[in-house]
C-alpha cells in the first residue's frame, strides 16, 4: 500500500467520524448541508474508503448512517455505488465455515453481520432514486445477487451476539432488521418498487409472496410467484437465466431449492422459450428430479410437467427420460413429490396423447392408487388437530410412524372406547359401506366393524341389530371378493353372533 493510499486509508474515517459525531448537533439547514456536501465529495474521490467506514456502523442503523447512504445515493454516481456494494456483497460470503475459537467467533459473528450491512446499504441508495431507468439497468445483476442473499438469510436467526445491548432492544421486534430474511426481502422489495410498474407490485401483494418467501415451509412456492410475476413484466433477461443455471448445482440446498423452483415456473413461459432461455434448462430438471432435497425434486416435477405450456417440442423430443423421472417420482418418501410427480404426468400423457406411456401406464396406475392410500393418512393428521375427542387427536398426533392400516386400526379402537353414541355411529357408517361396489370398500368395512367388536362387543347392540349385522354377514360370507369373505367370516365369528336367530335381510 503506497503512502498516499495508507493516508486516505487511516483520514477517510476519522473525517467521517467527525461528520458523523457533528450530524446530532447541527440542525441548521445551511450548515448540514455543508456537512453532507463535503461525505459527497469525499467519496467523489476515495469512494472505497468511504463505503468501508459506513459499513463498519453496528447494525440496526440509526438515523445519521441512512441519512448518508441515502446523500450518496442522490449525489454520488448511482450505478458505480450499488456495483462496489453487490460485488462486496458477493465476496461476503453466508457460508463460510464457522471456527471454535472464542476470538474466531468474534470474527464469524462480524462476517455474519456484514452481508446484512451490505443488504440494508443497497436498500437505502436504491430508495433515493427517482425513476426507473437507474436501478432497471442495474436488475439483471441487483437480482440474483439479492435472490442469493435471501437464499443464504432464509430460516436464519440475526447473530445477536455481536449486536450491542441497546442494539438488542431495538432490533427486538421494532424493524425489519432482528429477520435477516426479511431484510433481504425488503432490500428486494425496494429494488423492485424502484424498477417495476405499482400494478406488479400490487399483484406481489396480493398473492402474498413476501409472506411465502420469508418462510422456510413455503418459499419454494413464493419464489414461484415472484417468478411468474418477474416474467410478466418483462424482467427476466438471459444474464440472470445463466447465473441461476449455476445454482442448481450449488452446495448450498437453499440456492438449489430457489434455482428449481424459478426454473419451474420458468417452464410456463413460451416467451422465455423463445428467447432460447430454456435450452439447457429440461435436462437441468430431469437430473434435479433425483436431488438429495425433496424440495428440489418436488420442483423438478413441477417443472417438468409445466414444460408442456413453455416447450412441448423439447419435451417430445425428450419423452422418455422426463417420463421416466416422474415415474421414479411416483416412488419417492415424500408425499410432496408424488403428487407434484402426479399432476405432472397428468400433463404429460396428455400432451403426448399416451404415446411413449405403453407398458408403464400399469406402473402409474399402481404408484397412484398407493399414493391415494397413503394421502388419505396425511388429510387425516391434517384435519386432526379440528377434533373434539381429545384421546382421539393425540392418538393421531402420537402415530406418525405407523401405517395406514394400524392408523385406522389405532384411531378405530379410540373412537369403540368413546362413547355409546360414538360406538353407534362408527358402526352406522360401518354397515352403510357393507354392501358397496367396490370390493375393497366393502373389506375395509368389515375392518372397522371388527376393531368396534373386538374394543366394545356386541351388547351394546338392540337385538333387531344384532340379527340384521348377522345376516349381513353371512350374506358376505358368499362375496365375489375372498378378502371380504374372509372379513366377514371372522367378524362373524369374534362377534358370537353366528348363531343368531333370523335370516333378515341386510338393508
Amino acid at each position: 500500500m503506497g503512502r498516499t493510499a495508507l493516508l486516505v486509508f487511516v483520514q477517510v474515517p476519522e473525517i467521517l467520524s467527525i461528520i458523523y459525531i457533528r450530524m446530532p448537533t447541527m440542525q441548521q439547514d445551511t450548515l448540514r448541508r455543508v456537512l453532507l456536501e463535503a461525505v459527497s465529495v469525499l467519496a467523489l474521490y476515495h469512494p472505497g474508503a468511504v463505503i468501508d467506514s459506513l459499513l463498519q456502523k453496528q447494525l440496526p442503523m440509526d438515523s445519521g448512517t441512512v441519512e448518508l447512504w441515502r446523500v450518496l445515493g442522490r449525489k454520488f454516481f448511482v450505478q458505480q455505488l450499488l456495483r462496489a456494494l453487490m460485488e462486496k456483497l458477493e465476496r461476503s460470503g453466508n457460508d463460510q465455515p464457522r471456527s471454535s475459537s472464542a476470538e474466531a467467533e468474534a470474527d464469524d459473528g462480524q462476517a455474519a453481520l456484514e452481508p446484512l450491512k451490505i443488504t440494508r446499504a443497497i436498500g437505502e441508495v436504491v430508495s433515493t432514486q427517482q425513476t426507473l431507468e437507474a436501478v432497471q439497468r442495474l436488475l439483471p445483476e441487483l437480482l440474483p445477487v439479492l435472490l442469493k442473499q435471501i437464499s443464504a438469510t432464509l430460516g436464519k436467526e440475526m447473530p445477536f451476539s455481536q449486536v450491542s445491548t441497546r442494539g438488542k432492544l431495538f432490533l427486538k421486534g421494532h424493524t425489519s432488521d432482528d429477520n435477516p430474511c426479511r431484510l433481504s426481502l425488503e432490500t428486494l422489495e425496494v429494488v423492485l418498487r424502484t424498477s417495476l410498474e405499482e400494478k406488479w407490485l400490487r399483484l406481489l401483494r396480493k398473492q402474498g409472496a413476501w409472506a411465502a418467501l420469508e418462510d422456510p415451509r413455503a418459499h419454494h412456492d413464493g419464489v414461484c410467484l415472484l417468478t411468474g410475476v418477474l416474467l410478466r413484466a418483462g424482467t427476466v433477461s438471459l444474464p440472470v437465466v445463466l447465473v441461476l443455471t449455476q445454482w442448481l448445482e450449488a452446495p448450498s440446498s437453499n440456492l438449489r431449492v430457489m434455482a428449481a423452483a424459478f426454473f419451474a415456473e420458468l417452464m410456463k413461459d413460451p416467451a422465455a422459450q423463445a428467447r432460447r432461455c430454456l435450452q439447457p434448462v429440461l435436462g437441468a430438471l430431469v437430473e434435479k428430479a433425483r436431488d438429495p432435497s425433496s424440495t428440489v425434486r418436488q420442483m423438478a416435477a413441477r417443472g417438468l410437467g409445466n414444460a408442456v405450456s413453455g416447450a412441448p417440442e423439447k419435451l417430445r423430443k425428450r419423452k422418455g427420460a422426463v417420463l421416466a423421472a416422474l415415474r421414479r417420482g411416483l416412488e419417492d418418501a415424500s408425499a410432496e413429490v408424488v403428487a407434484e410427480s402426479l399432476l405432472a404426468l397428468a400433463k404429460v400423457v396428455d400432451e403426448l396423447r399416451g404415446k411413449a406411456v405403453g407398458s408403464a401406464f400399469k406402473d402409474i396406475a399402481r404408484a397412484t392408487r398407493a399414493f391415494f392410500d397413503a394421502a388419505c393418512q396425511g388429510a387425516l393428521r391434517l384435519c386432526a388437530p379440528l377434533l373434539e375427542l381429545r384421546r382421539v387427536r393425540q392418538g393421531i398426533a402420537v402415530g406418525t410412524r405407523l401405517s395406514a392400516a394400524e392408523l385406522q386400526d389405532a384411531v378405530c379402537s379410540l373412537l369403540a372406547q368413546e362413547s355409546r353414541e360414538h360406538q353407534q355411529r362408527l358402526y352406522v357408517a360401518a354397515r352403510r359401506c357393507f354392501l358397496e361396489g367396490c370390493a375393497e370398500l366393502r373389506a375395509a368395512a368389515l375392518d372397522v366393524a371388527g376393531v368396534l367388536v373386538e374394543h366394545a362387543g356386541t351388547e351394546w347392540l338392540p337385538g333387531p341389530e344384532a340379527t340384521l349385522l348377522a345376516a349381513a354377514l353371512r350374506a358376505l360370507r358368499g362375496d365375489g371378493d375372498a378378502r371380504v369373505q374372509q372379513a366377514a367370516a371372522r367378524l362373524l365369528r369374534d362377534s358370537g353372533l353366528e348363531g343368531a336367530a333370523g335370516a333378515a335381510e341386510p338393508q
